[in-house]
Parts: structure tokens; sequence; C-alpha cells
């Protein structure tokens, strides 16, 4: 039995990762030509899966860090807590286009049903802006920032019907109102994006994701232990295999071979991958097995 049998079965066992139908290891390994196993093994290996009950865990995580930063600011003596929390607004973060499949309907669900958050706390970007009179604090929540482009995006698209102002953007230089951002998972080129952005916006993940978890970088954990040259042909094999599954674009776009802004990120939720994983993970191009399995 080799290390990756021993560790599928026992991820399975545990239920860390999902049943065969949810991920297709055998499947998968079956797209890759004999000198390219080696590196898809790797990749496997490097993994990473959060199921339902870790996500839980990352979103809590997530909010409770926030939460227990606004002790001790002084513009906000008594931060949020059960017995003031009709003053936060739990916020969607909406995609670059709306979209009702958004992660952030699954995570709203979540608040309320695992959380306990009343449904008139939760809220789309657009009705909170209406509640400025009575809310102190705006929430921002999802599964994962990426760019961080998704966020500001929602942070800058303009409310028309909003009868004091039409987008956070114009809230922020207020500063009457806390607003946080707090995904599961965030990188660091979201974070300095935000950050460089608005930087009175507290980011609050639970973990951040820096150039180590870039697969297509030889600097990145998968290539932990081995020579630059090994590296080096490590990546040429993701490169060509993405190009076989489908994905040669070379620009960071949803068509690139490193993922959406060449983040070659390793990285899978219960409910999805984001856009910033590798494709060979997800393809179904050109006759392509996936991994997991997702809408295209």
């Amino acid at each position: 039995m080799t290390r990756l049998d021993e560790k599928e079965r026992y991820f399975r066992d545990f239920s860390v990762w999902p049943t065969h139908a949810k991920l297709n290891i055998r499947g998968w390994l079956t797209n890759f030509l004999p000198e390219e196993l080696p590196t898809a093994q790797k990749l496997i290996s490097s993994l990473v899966f959060f199921n339902e009950q870790m996500t839980d865990a990352l979103f809590r995580g997530a909010l409770q860090n926030y939460l227990a930063s606004l002790h001790g600011d002084v513009k906000f003596s008594q931060p949020p807590s059960t017995i003031n929390l009709d003053e936060v607004a739990f916020v969607l973060c909406e995609g670059e286009v709306p979209h009702p499949t958004d992660s952030a309907h699954l995570f709203a669900r979540k608040l309320r049903d695992s959380f306990n958050v009343p449904s008139h706390s939760i809220y789309r970007p657009a009705d909170a802006l209406n509640q400025l009179s009575w809310k102190k604090h705006y929430i921002f929540f999802d599964d994962f920032a990426g760019s961080g482009n998704q966020f500001i995006d929602t942070i800058e698209r303009n409310h028309p019907d909003a009868p004091q102002f039409q987008s956070y953007a114009e809230l922020i230089n207020q500063n009457t109102h806390t607003i946080a951002y707090c995904p599961c998972i965030c990188t660091k080129t979201a974070e300095v994006n935000i950050a460089r952005k608005y930087p009175g916006i507290k980011l609050s993940p639970s973990h951040i994701l820096g150039p180590e978890s870039n697969s297509t970088l030889p600097q990145s954990r998968v290539w932990s232990g081995v020579a630059r040259a090994e590296a080096d042909d490590g990546i040429l094999h993701i490169q060509n295999s993405s190009f076989r599954a489908g994905y040669t674009a070379t620009d960071g776009s949803q068509d690139g071979w490193r993922g959406f802004h060449e983040l070659g990120l390793l990285l899978a939720f219960a409910h999805g991958i984001p856009d910033a994983s590798l494709p060979i993970l997800y393809s179904t191009r050109n006759n392509w097995t996936p991994l997991i399995g997702r809408a295209q």
C-alpha cells in the first residue's frame, strides 16, 4: 500500500475526505501520462479539503476573531454580543456579477441554522444600507477571498435607492460604523489588495494563504524537500496536463492553467472548489476526468 493509498483510506474512514463518488482519485489519475504521475500524486497529497464540519469551524473562527477584536475599540464601547446583536448587520458578499448561486447564500443559511443568528440580522448589501440608523457594525461574509475583487466590487457597487449612502465605499469615509470582511479562507493577494484600497476595513479570515500555497511556484509546499530542477519539471507537468484538460491561458483568467488570478491553489470545500484552485482538479473539458465535480 502506497502512502497515498494509506492517506486516502484513513481520511475517508474519518470522513475528512468525501466518498469516492465526490472525490474520484483513481479516475483522476488516469488523466496523466506515466511521467506525470509522481506530480499528480504530490498534488493529491497536498490537497486541502474542508468538509462541512471543518468549514463551519472556519466560519465560526473568522466571525469570533473579528467580534473579539472590537473589545477595546474606543468608538464602540459595547461590541456585538447576544445583548446587542441588533446593532449588527451580517451582509452577503455578492459575486462580481451577483448570482443566486453565490456561496454567500449558503453561508447565510449557516448563520441562521447553525449559529442561531436571526434572519432579520442577515441582509443583501442593498438592504443593509437601508439600516444605517440602527446598525453600527457591518460584517460581510463568504467562504473564500482569492483576489479580493469580489468583496471590493460589493463595497463599491452603487445602490441608487439607498436613502443616505449609495455604496459602502461612501459609508467607510464617515467613520461612524465598522465594516469587516470575514471569509473562511483568504489569500495574501486578497489581503494586500483590500488593505491597499480600503485600509479602514477589518479583514478577519480564519486562515491566510501565502505564496507557499501556490502549486505553480517553486517555493510551494508541494515541492518542499525536492531539488529546484524537480520542482520545475513538476510545474511543467501541471502546465502540460492543464493544456490537455482545456485550460491554456496564461493571463490569469478563468481559462488560465494556474487557476484564476494565477493563484495555483489546491483547495476545495465540501460545497465547491474556488476558481483560484488548479483547473485540472475539476475540469471536464476534452473528456478530462475531474477529481472533484462542480458546476461548469
